[in-house]
């Protein structure tokens, strides 16, 4: 016997391996990963994360939400990067 903490969206047991998958060394219940934006269920192999959030858990995201997170922190860090003459 071995301890499975709980999964961190739904604090639901994770015990069954077939309905679980392992993120970070986490285990989440495949039903459970959702886009963080645009709330699509994320399929095993289609889903894309930040770090962790201000509430300590991963945010998922779709392919599309997730380049588009991106883009925006990439840009964002680029413009202050720029006012402050390091570009």
């Amino acid at each position: 016997s071995y301890f499975r903490a709980p999964c961190p969206i739904c604090r639901g047991s994770t015990y069954d391996e077939a309905s679980t998958i392992e993120i970070e060394k986490q285990y989440y219940h495949k039903t459970c990963l959702h886009c963080y934006s645009c709330d699509k269920q994320l399929k095993e192999n289609e889903y894309n994360y930040h770090d962790l959030s201000s509430n300590g858990r991963y945010n998922f995201y779709c392919t599309l939400h997730y380049c588009k997170s991106r883009l925006k922190q990439v840009t964002t860090t680029l413009a202050v990067a720029t006012q402050q003459g390091l570009y």
